[in-house]
């Protein structure tokens, strides 16, 4: 296990062009006196040599112990010296050096923050957590009465944790998904295969960064996306048993949220397609009205656009739980809606919200295949 955590710490860190990095020393270099080791104002920047695509996982890396690590490292001093000595050679042994020793430099620092990550925070940790393996958790040292009686995590349990965590699918800047079981595996593979990434932006699912500020909005708008666009793949390649029996987690900024098995969200709200066109008519009214909305208004509306999708969020969070409509998550929805209307109105602004889908989801059949045989 602790060498598939490196492998995956591995694949989610991208190293920068060595001739960007040779520019950026050349350039700091010319400037000033400056130091000739990492951290913000000398010579470089961990960020200007590597770069993580995982945007939850980056947020959660140490970067300032990270750079302590490197600049505690003797070789890594040496090569930093020895490319500022060579910045302006001409001759090709000294160029050829030149590019040796920043493709070291780059290798270095990657290795250092997987080493410094993994062994930091997930394996040398005790018998507690710490944000690389669960965002948001802090050691016992540091709040011990957060902790039950009894509670305990071991190297394998941590391992586990972090596992899940760098497999997460991206959705967004804020937000990663795992589903657990076999279908995560598929999904990773199948947005390879159609988007050859599996990062995904509010561009790639049709979606937007008001949905993506909520976790269960972007877990719904995920699985209607992909009822719209993939599913004919995962019906041919008898997938969607394997999403049904899915559970999972959430990876919302510095929190987590577990859902539950998707089988009857997938059977009420993805399978029927009268319920699916309901769901995504719904999520894609308030986008519209939030986008317009917010064109109009600024800053004036902000505010109430974000009410409006922790609204929702709560609403969706329901969905996925127990397929059933919480009518009053929808009445409080209108009325945010309402707001946001009145309160451009009063600044001489019109924008239209359609609510047609308020009384699309008083229609949806929320019957199941065991109902339909009773």
């Amino acid at each position: 296990m602790e060498e598939k955590l490196r492998e995956e710490m591995k694949k989610i860190i991208e190293t920068k062009n060595p001739e960007e990095i040779l520019d950026i020393i050349k350039k700091r270099i010319s400037e000033s006196e400056i130091e000739i080791e990492f951290g913000t104002g000398k010579l470089l920047t961990v960020k200007e040599v590597i770069g993580v695509t995982h945007p939850v996982i980056n947020r959660l890396l140490d970067y300032g112990n990270i750079t302590k690590d490197l600049n505690s490292n003797t070789r890594v001093k040496e090569i930093l010296k020895q490319i500022v000595q060579l910045k302006d050679s001409t001759d090709k042994t000294s160029l050829e050096n030149l590019v040796h020793l920043t493709n070291e430099l780059v290798d270095k620092v990657k290795d250092t923050v997987v080493d410094f990550t993994l062994k930091k925070r997930v394996l040398e940790a005790e018998d507690d957590l710490r944000p690389a393996v669960i965002p948001a958790s802090v050691g016992r040292d540091e709040i011990p009465n957060i902790y039950l009686r009894g509670e305990s995590y071991n190297r394998d349990d941590r391992m586990m944790l972090a596992y899940k965590l760098l497999r997460s699918i991206p959705v967004g800047r804020n937000i990663s998904i795992f589903f657990e079981g076999d279908f995560h595996n598929y999904l990773k593979m199948l947005l390879r295969r159609k988007l050859n990434k599996t990062e995904l932006t509010s561009k790639d699912i049709k979606s937007s960064e008001w949905e993506l500020s909520q976790p269960y909005v972007t877990l719904t708008r995920l699985l209607v996306w992909l009822r719209n666009e993939l599913w004919d793949e995962m019906l041919r390649d008898n997938i969607v048993e394997l999403m049904r029996s899915s559970s999972g987690v959430i990876y919302f900024d510095s929190y987590v949220h577990s859902f539950p098995q998707l089988n009857r969200f997938v059977e009420i709200w993805l399978e029927k397609e009268g319920n699916k066109v309901i769901l995504g008519g719904m999520l894609d009214s308030i986008m519209n009205f939030s986008n317009k909305s917010y064109g109009i208004g600024k800053k004036a509306v902000e505010g109430k656009i974000e009410l409006l999708y922790s609204k929702l969020n709560f609403l969706t969070m329901r969905l996925i739980e127990g397929s059933n409509v919480e009518w009053e998550s929808v009445r409080r929805i209108f009325d945010s809606i309402i707001d946001i209307i009145e309160t451009l109105r009063k600044q001489g602004q019109e924008v239209k919200a359609n609510l047609y889908f308020i009384s699309q989801l008083a229609r949806a059949d929320f019957r199941g295949s065991a109902e339909y045989t009773a």
